[in-house]
């Protein structure tokens, strides 16, 4: 049935998906290729961001962006760029690039941790992506033969046919099961692979001992014990819990001295999460004496928009807890922190069983009629998430921190 592995020393590429936690929900694919073959060169195809939470495992031989970047070689200077005629040909020049970038897009060069750049000779590329354009640039690019999801996949007879469809118990197969999938034709006795990720341990020392003396020590004081909590979703709204549910749950928090809050978050929704940290302040000050408040602000730490994706890994594998929606640092957090209880994941729009943490026992999901739904936003009442307490939520966050 395999016809492309046969010496275990050939060179596979993987286009990694471009959702944060799709990506890391396929770092199982990483783990039983090289627990198969271990002389095997993998390569990795993704976006840049995608790219930095992979950057440190030893497991991958180099790295390509799948980000088109514009030549400056080829670039045709205006005399002036404001220029009526300039702005009319911006559109067609823009146009015609995508064009150019379309029908022979160059070709891969990867990069190696250390920085040595270098060309290579591909023999399979495993595609995670489902878009046309990804399949088309692999084709023009790597010249390889390819298995991957959606309509766009070759030589995966009977395995593209199961993805996103529902195993004979009527159970919806989780993500990573699917991707594991993909491997059949080359692994027919394939066991799914939880996600695994890697953190460079002087990258975890210094960030850490930078956060230290910035704030209260994460590690240092062993009864400190701190929550992360993420608020925002990439996704949409309808994957985060309410607002003002997360400004109780942290008065509720804080009222523990042992206890401290990281408030997290991207550029995109850090404008959020300063009007939640504000109105938490707000919330501090009215039910505590001013020197009680004093004391319980400076256990609240906001690094929305502060900290790299590499960086933010480091806090998600170093906090004691992780309370977010089903996003990106949830699954980063399941990938990083797996010997660790520490995670609660709060589901409604979506199926946790589908694309949750692979222990459901950090999940808190209350089903509706209506969910999952999958929508960005809820157009009705948003009962799915309002019917998660806060008291609920506290509750399991003194269980697994017990």
């Amino acid at each position: 049935m395999n016809s492309w592995i046969k010496t275990g020393r050939e060179v596979v590429l993987i286009r990694l998906p471009n959702w944060l936690g799709d990506a890391v929900m396929a770092s199982g694919i990483i783990s039983a290729l090289k627990e198969k073959w271990p002389e095997i060169q993998l390569l990795v195809v993704a976006p840049e961001a995608i790219l930095q939470v992979f950057a440190d495992d030893p497991r991958i031989h180099g790295f390509a962006s799948s980000s088109h970047k514009r030549s400056t070689k080829s670039k045709i200077v205006m005399p002036d760029a404001f220029s009526p005629l300039a702005i009319r040909l911006k559109p067609i020049k823009t146009l015609c690039r995508k064009i150019r970038y379309f029908l022979c897009p160059p070709p891969l060069i990867f990069t190696t941790k250390n920085g040595v750049q270098f060309s290579a000779s591909i023999d399979l590329c495993v595609r995670l992506t489902h878009s046309f354009s990804s399949t088309w640039h692999l084709l023009l690019r790597a010249r390889s033969p390819m298995i991957g999801t959606g309509m766009w996949a070759h030589h995966s007879k009977g395995v593209t046919r199961a993805l996103g469809k529902k195993e004979g118990d009527g159970k919806t197969m989780h993500l990573v099961e699917q991707y594991s999938q993909l491997l059949q034709p080359l692994i027919p006795d394939i066991t799914p692979r939880g996600p695994k990720l890697f953190v460079d341990s002087v990258l975890r020392e210094q960030y850490i001992d930078a956060i230290q003396k910035q704030h209260i020590c994460i590690n240092s004081h062993k009864s400190m014990q701190w929550i992360a909590i993420n608020s925002e979703a990439a996704y949409g709204p309808a994957k985060c819990w309410p607002k003002e549910y997360f400004i109780d749950l942290t008065l509720k928090i804080i009222q523990n001295p042992n206890m401290a809050c990281l408030f997290l978050g991207d550029a995109q929704g850090k404008d959020s999460v300063h009007q939640l940290v504000d109105a938490v302040a707000q919330g501090i000050d009215s039910c505590m004496t001013k020197k009680s408040a004093i004391e319980a602000k400076k256990r609240i730490v906001n690094l929305a928009g502060k900290t790299s994706l590499k960086e933010l890994m480091v806090l998600l594998q170093a906090c004691d807890m992780l309370i977010t929606g089903d996003s990106g640092p949830m699954h980063l957090r399941s990938a990083l922190a797996q010997e660790k209880h520490g995670l609660i994941a709060l589901f409604g729009s979506t199926n946790p069983a589908k694309t949750g943490p692979l222990d459901s026992s950090h999940v808190l999901y209350q089903k509706q009629s209506c969910s999952p739904c999958y929508l960005r936003k809820c157009p009705i009442d948003f009962r799915c998430m309002r019917s998660l307490s806060v008291d609920r939520v506290y509750q399991e966050l003194l269980r697994q921190l017990a």
